[in-house]
């Protein structure tokens, strides 16, 4: 509802009650109004004379024309609900009591007019209320006809009752006309409202129309070019995720490798420690080798002092045989005997002296090999030494190398997660952008009928502008 209308409702319900005023009378005189009737001071002296007849006659009256009403289906629906029937029998109660109680003023007159501004508002055709009016009349004339039959004054009451009751439909059917132009003037200034306002919305609508048409435009050619460029990038993702799975797969081997890698790297510290013990234990050997060799060659020494006894002892038995060999001689024929024992005193020390010559000979032989041996143990225990050294370096390299290993082994366990993890990513990344491909085809087709949308709301305007200029 635009704002012309709710103010013309507004204005509606905040009509006041028609009053004297609205009667548009000269100087607002009613007298006149009464007197155009042909009601006078003696006609309202009859009517209030008729108090005691509508007090004893308008229950029956009354119980009668609602009989009527609610007898034909066109009155019938304005009484379904029996809170409204009750209200306008006490209505028409109040009405007898209003017009024979022979005061006739401006409340009286402005009651009525109230009573024809609600026919208006509950939509009472004046066909209805007229025709009911007709009946009340007939029912009334009966009923006054019986009551004052011997009474000089019936015919007078009884058209002194009829000049009131047009006097009152007079004033119901003045407020439903009056009601009615109101009506009628405040449509024609909601129409004349909504006609302006109908050109400005138009003129609106062709402003707006035109911008939706360039948007829609601008729309259309972005969209266009938003899936070109989608299009591109949803191949390129595609390719990129081609990468990553390729990516993944080598990830797995080389984390697979690194696991070897590992394995082999412990396999060789365990190695490496093994070669450093079996170096230790060479070296003790060594140690023990060298001990035995000093030992050898203090021992030879000691041999070769006895052997050098040995041999000055067989000088000696040489020197003492060849004694007692002169000795012998000297003797001659008695001395032949121990001339014999003598030379063989001088062969033994003469094998005695060779042999001692000989096993000095493998003495020096042994001590030169013991000597040899043992500046050979030297080198070797040295030789030991700085293998056990080089190993033990390479034992720390290797460790180092073998916690490197285990490092690199965990962060190309965790390249294998992200690269699974990255895999995962651009297959729903590629999954994404082609749902936002098909979406940027749908805004491209939504942009095009938008467009179409835009120029028949501008030919729509154009035709809401031409209207309102004709009329």
């Amino acid at each position: 509802m635009t704002s012309a209308i709710r103010e013309g409702h507004s204005q509606h319900h905040q009509q006041q009650r028609l009053t004297i005023r609205d009667l548009q009378l000269p100087n607002n005189d009613i007298n006149k109004l009464k007197s155009f009737f042909g009601i006078n001071k003696e006609d309202e002296k009859l009517m209030a004379g008729l108090q005691n007849f509508a007090a004893k006659s308008s229950a029956g009256l009354i119980e009668k024309f609602y009989k009527h009403i609610l007898g034909e289906p066109e009155t019938q629906k304005y009484f379904t609900d029996p809170r409204i029937l009750e209200r306008a029998r006490q209505a028409q109660i109040l009405l007898f009591e209003q017009m024979t109680s022979g005061k006739y003023d401006a409340d009286y007159l402005e009651n009525r007019l109230l009573v024809g501004s609600t026919h208006n508002r509950i939509n009472l055709p004046p066909k209805w209320y007229i025709g009911s009016f007709a009946y009340y009349l007939d029912a009334l004339g009966s009923e006054m006809a019986d009551t004052f039959k011997e009474d000089k004054l019936a015919l007078s009451n009884f058209k002194t009752f009829v000049k009131m009751v047009l006097l009152d439909m007079a004033m119901v059917m003045e407020a439903f006309v009056i009601e009615r132009e109101r009506q009628l003037m405040e449509g024609q200034r909601i129409l004349q409202a909504q006609r302006t306002e109908v050109d400005q919305l138009a003129r609106i609508l062709q402003g707006v129309t035109a911008q939706i048409s360039a948007v829609a435009t601008e729309l259309s050619s972005s969209t266009a070019q938003s899936t070109a460029a989608i299009s591109e990038t949803t191949a390129t993702a595609e390719e990129v995720k081609q990468t990553a799975d390729q990516t993944s797969v080598k990830a797995k081997s080389v984390s697979e490798d690194s696991k070897a890698v590992v394995l082999v790297s412990r396999q060789g510290q365990e190695a490496t420690d093994a070669t450093i013990k079996g170096m230790l234990r060479i070296r003790e050997q060594m140690e023990s080798i060298a001990e035995c060799m000093v030992q050898l060659s203090n021992q030879s020494k000691l041999i070769g002092d006895i052997i050098a006894s040995v041999d000055d002892l067989a000088q000696q038995s040489n020197l003492l045989a060849v004694n007692a060999s002169i000795e012998a001689a000297k003797a001659g024929e008695q001395g032949k005997g121990f001339a014999v024992v003598a030379q063989e005193v001088k062969n033994l020390s003469q094998q005695s002296k060779s042999a001692t010559a000989h096993v000095r000979s493998i003495l020096n032989d042994i001590v030169k090999a013991t000597t040899a041996a043992t500046m050979a143990t030297e080198q070797c225990g040295k030789a030991v030494e700085v293998g056990h050294k080089q190993a033990s370096e390479a034992g720390k390299v290797i460790e180092t190398l073998s916690e490197s290993i285990d490092k690199a082994s965990q962060a190309t366990e965790l390249i294998e997660v992200s690269s699974q993890q990255q895999l995962v990513g651009m297959k729903q990344m590629v999954e994404a952008l082609e749902s936002i491909r098909l979406s940027s085809q749908q805004n491209l087709e939504s942009a095009n009928q938008l467009d179409s949308a835009g120029k028949e709301l501008a030919a729509l305007g154009a035709k809401l502008i031409e209207m309102t200029s004709r009329n």
